[in-house]
C-alpha cells in the first residue's frame, strides 16, 4: 500500500499561528501533528511508501524534517506551485504523486492536518475484506459545524450514498475525514475524472462524484480533529489525548 500525504496547501486560515510554517508542522503538546499522523499510518504493516506533496514554499521544512525524522520509505515532493492561486487542489497533488511516481497499489489518501486519536488498523481492515473505497467518517454532534465540512449519508450497509460538501441546510452531522483508503482501480478513475474536467481542488467533490461510479462505504472514527483555525488549533493544543474531542 501508497500513503499520500497532501500538504500543498498555505496555512492561510491560521494566521499568525503558522508563522511563515506549514500547519503540518505545528506544534501539538510537544510533537509536529504530521508526526501523530504518521505514527497512525505506520501501524498499517502493509504501508510501504509514504508521499507528503507540498508546494515550492514548504519544500524545504517539510525535506529537513524528513531527514531530521528519517522515516521507512518516506518521500517529499514539491508540486513546484508557488502560491495559494496557482495551487494544483487536494485531488491535483494526489494525480501529482500518482503520474510522478508511477503509483499503482492500494492508496491511503489523508490530510496531514487531520489530527485523530483512532487507529487506523480498524478501517485498513474493513477495506482489505471489502475490496471497495472506504472512507472514515465523523459525526461532528451539530448541524452548525456540519455546515463546513462535507455531509455524507449512509445506508443500512454503510454504503455512502451522497457527499454534499459544506452544505447550507445538513442533511446530518455525520462528515467526511480526509482518511480515504482505495483500491488500485480508483486511480483510474481518479484520472477519468480530471479529464472530465471536475473540479480537483476539494477531495470532497471527488468523493461526490465516486459514489456514483462504484461502491463507497463508511467507517466510524470517534476523535478526530481538523485543524483549520486558530480557535481549533488551541483546542486540540489543550484537548488532545484527553478524552473526546469537543470541537472540529
Amino acid at each position: 500500500m501508497d500513503v499520500i500525504v497532501p500538504a500543498a496547501g498555505y496555512a492561510t486560515r491560521l494566521g499568525d499561528e503558522a508563522k511563515g510554517r506549514p500547519k503540518h508542522l505545528i506544534d501539538v503538546q510537544g510533537r509536529l501533528i504530521l508526526d501523530y499522523v504518521l505514527e497512525k499510518v505506520y501501524e498499517i504493516p502493509e504501508v510501504e511508501r509514504v508521499v507528503i506533496v507540498t508546494n515550492q514554499k514548504f519544500f524545504g521544512q517539510f525535506s529537513e524534517w524528513a531527514e531530521r525524522e528519517r522515516y521507512r520509505g518516506l518521500t517529499v515532493l514539491n508540486d513546484r506551485t508557488a502560491s495559494n492561486e496557482d495551487r494544483l487542489g487536494t485531488m491535483g497533488d494526489v494525480l501529482f504523486a500518482i503520474n510522478d511516481l508511477g503509483l499503482y497499489q492500494d492508496l491511503l489518501v489523508l490530510g496531514g492536518d487531520n489530527l485523530f486519536e483512532d487507529s487506523l488498523l480498524g478501517p485498513y481492515k474493513y477495506f482489505s475484506d471489502s475490496g471497495k473505497p472506504v472512507i472514515c467518517t465523523y459525526d461532528v454532534g451539530s448541524i452548525e459545524s456540519a455546515k463546513k465540512f462535507g455531509v455524507v449519508t449512509v445506508d443500512e450497509s454503510s454504503r455512502i450514498t451522497e457527499l454534499i460538501e459544506k452544505p447550507e441546510n445538513p442533511p446530518s452531522t455525520l462528515i467526511s475525514t480526509l482518511i480515504y483508503f482505495f483500491p488500485e482501480a480508483v486511480i483510474d478513475l481518479m484520472r477519468r475524472y480530471q479529464l472530465e474536467g471536475n473540479n480537483m481542488d476539494r477531495a470532497g467533490d471527488f468523493i461526490h462524484w465516486l459514489v456514483r461510479e462504484t461502491d463507497v462505504y463508511a467507517y466510524p472514527i470517534e476523535k478526530w480533529w481538523d485543524i483549520g483555525s486558530p480557535e481549533t488549533l488551541e483546542e486540540a493544543r489543550s484537548l488532545y489525548g484527553k478524552g473526546r474531542l469537543k470541537s472540529h
